[in-house]
């Protein structure tokens, strides 16, 4: 459904009342010491600290200064992380947790040395931080983080925060901040550009090289340089390694104009996923910043019930007093939260580079994260020792504390890689696709990404995510294609908004006519599930699912097992393979008339004939094993080597299946991994 918000900004509230200033893309090769990639929070401060030391810098911006998720902060400058320190103990000690805490305060003084030293007019202000409860089990977390955080050095207490509405426990933070953050980051690029240093905006890197010298490719020209910092809040460097201890989350703000006093102070209540608070002024007077209603990007389809969730949140908590207007809501955004699995950001050398430096996982505490990080690296790349280094180093495991929440975030890209290609898109033509908004839609055997602009122009794009191949999905708020693994996000012309993608989606030809312009729905219906029969069928037969009940009919009969379930399941997984394929065969070569969008591979396309051939041998051999085992005992076997109780004919039926089953699966799953989208192939799925 196409929903409209009548005299609601989808700008920030910074980005409505701070111009900011444009540099002009890289247009030559160019050489200098350094090249700093994200002009952010990050990226502008550690360009500084590094034009400081004598360092030449390039800073490099796919779209201008204070885009990214800078630009859609809420400015909470505080030592309450979004992980409890409690449990930061519990992952690092008592030692590491201490050293996170000094690097927060010393994150906030930098922060306030630069505007001081810079003259910044960026309304920036201290005032205390208070994290509050209205449930009567938030009393206990409040107390033992009480505990934690003095024993840490930090300056805490209990007491009555200013806020219209009854809480059962406050503990304060002292002397915490915030500001106007774009005020602050055009602050920093001024001083950034000139004197041998340079901003490039518009300026989309496309590759990264390691090596001595390095190099950034961009679209406009080759940067050299000594070092490399990654500074895109996802690392667009990294494909696999750091981003599987990464999970991306979308968090949305609404603004509400006030009257009357301001409540002073920043806020956070203790629920999952909590709401943070914060006041902002402008000419008019002052705003009310109530963010929160997070969620996995990609992964809530209903992203417009966020904003009505924190309007729900607000009206019986604050006063109609406190409210102007009809409308009182004046600015709705959204923006990206990167968390990682132990509670820390990775701040260091990337583990798998000696001259690439990068920084991520702030998750809510984006300024002090950003800012130490900055501080971190620009050490680093100076040669300077700094006590932070080890506690934030990129490459380090904590298999304890971390595992549980590694598996719970990985689950996520097996599962949607699959299951995404299964499901029925939601539109089956181009007419199903509304103006304003984006549809997965299915034209002649091939998803496509299509999104058509308020104007009516239609453009369709390979729906396939160019970092890992999960399928994306429409996100009607932030009006983008969202990939629900890792979190990539890319414009409707599938341009790249988030890392870490680096390409765009494959643009496709859409040229139909009108014999062909609705799909044949049973085929379709068909091919899926024969697919997905098939995937159940060979990972239960294959897998071990089987040899665990097995053991339990061993010792129920003494050994004297019958026919093998893994069999049953082969015949089953081949069925489906055989009706998938004959479902795309008709698919095929029974629907002309789309140009560009049903080419395939040739290379796909075999495997998937070898999946088809393989699945055809097993359902073959299947029935005749199940045949020769009705007049005696076969035993459970899921590997290579056969049971002595077999005849030699059950002996080769029995290795013809193993063998043809996983080649079956191999090559379906290689048929699925060739969907390249930079080399336009079409799905099979």
């Amino acid at each position: 459904m196409h929903v409209q918000i009548p005299l609601v900004s989808t700008l920030s509230l910074w980005q409505s009342t701070a111009p900011l200033p444009g540099y002009g893309p890289l247009r030559s090769d160019i050489e200098v010491d350094v090249a700093v990639i994200g002009a952010g929070i990050t990226g502008l401060t550690a360009a500084l600290l590094l034009k400081r030391a004598g360092q030449r810098v390039a800073v490099l911006e796919a779209r201008t200064v204070g885009s990214g998720v800078t630009g859609f902060t809420t400015a909470h400058i505080t030592e309450a992380l979004d992980t409890r320190w409690f449990r930061l103990i519990k992952n690092f000690g008592r030692d590491g947790a201490g050293i996170a805490a000094r690097s927060q305060r010393a994150a906030i003084e930098r922060i306030s040395a630069l505007i001081a030293e810079e003259e910044i007019e960026c309304q920036f202000r201290r005032l205390p931080g208070w994290l509050f409860t209205e449930e009567d089990r938030g009393v206990i977390e409040l107390e033992q983080e009480a505990e934690t955080t003095r024993a840490l050095g930090l300056h805490v207490s209990f007491a009555e925060p200013p806020l219209p509405f009854p809480v059962k426990a406050a503990l304060r933070f002292d002397d915490q901040a915030q500001f106007q953050p774009l005020r602050y980051l055009a602050a920093l690029a001024t001083a950034v550009h000139g004197g041998g240093s340079f901003i490039a905006d518009r300026t989309r890197v496309v590759d990264v090289e390691d090596g001595e010298p390095c190099r950034v490719q961009t679209e406009g020209g080759t940067v050299v340089c000594r070092d490399i910092f990654v500074a895109t809040h996802s690392p667009v460097n990294d494909r696999l390694l750091l981003q599987t201890k990464l999970s991306q989350y979308r968090s949305y703000v609404v603004t509400v104009r006030g009257r009357g006093q301001s409540p002073a102070g920043l806020f956070w209540d203790t629920v999952d996923p909590y709401h943070y608070v914060r006041t902002a002024e402008d000419d008019g007077g002052w705003f009310l910043v109530v963010g929160g209603a997070d969620h996995k990007v990609g992964q809530n389809p209903d992203t417009v019930a966020a904003y009505r969730h924190l309007r729900d949140w607000i009206r019986p908590r604050f006063s109609t007093s406190m409210l102007q207007g009809k409308h009182p809501v004046e600015h709705e955004w959204s923006a990206q939260v990167v968390e990682t699995v132990d509670g820390l950001p990775y701040v260091g050398r990337n583990p798998t580079n000696g001259h690439v430096w990068v920084a991520t996982g702030y998750a809510g505490n984006g300024m002090t994260h950003g800012t130490m990080a900055a501080i971190l690296i620009s050490d680093l790349i100076c040669g300077r020792r700094n006590e932070w280094a080890d506690l934030y180093d990129p490459a380090r495991i904590k298999p304890v504390s971390s595992f549980k929440e590694w598996i719970r975030e990985n689950v996520d890209y097996p599962l949607h890689f699959v299951a995404d290609r299964l499901k029925r898109p939601a539109a089956r033509s181009v007419e199903d696709v509304p103006r304003g908004e984006g549809r997965i839609a299915e034209i002649a055997g091939e998803r496509l990404a299509l999104h058509r602009d308020e104007a009516g122009t239609l453009t369709a794009l390979s729906p396939v995510c160019t970092h890992m191949g999960c399928e994306v999905r429409w996100n009607p708020d932030a009006r983008s294609w969202d990939c629900p693994c890792h979190g990539g996000r890319f414009a409707p012309d599938g341009q790249v908004l988030d890392g870490p993608p680096i390409r765009p989606l494959r643009r496709k030809k859409l040229s139909i006519t009108e014999d062909v312009r609705k799909t044949d729905p049973s085929t379709a219906i068909v091919r899926r599930l024969g697919l997905a029969v098939a995937l159940g069928g060979m990972l239960f037969g294959k897998l071990g699912l089987d040899p665990a009940v097995a053991v339990i009919k061993r010792r129920r009969e003494r050994g004297r097992v019958v026919t093998q379930a893994w069999t049953r399941w082969t015949i089953l997984g081949a069925a489906g393979m055989m009706a998938a394929a004959l479902a795309r065969v008709r698919e095929n070569f029974a629907a002309p008339g789309c140009q560009g969008t049903r080419r395939v591979s040739l290379a796909a396309d075999t495997l998937f004939a070898i999946a088809c051939l393989t699945g055809a041998m097993n359902l073959v051999c299947g029935v005749l094993l199940t045949r020769t085992a009705k007049g005696g005992a076969v035993p459970i076997e899921t590997g290579l080597r056969s049971g002595p109780a077999m005849t030699l004919r059950q002996r080769r039926l029995h290795r013809t299946m193993v063998v043809g089953g996983w080649t079956q699966l191999a090559a379906l799953a290689g048929a699925l991994a060739l969907q390249s989208p930079s080399q336009g192939r079409a799905s099979l799925i």
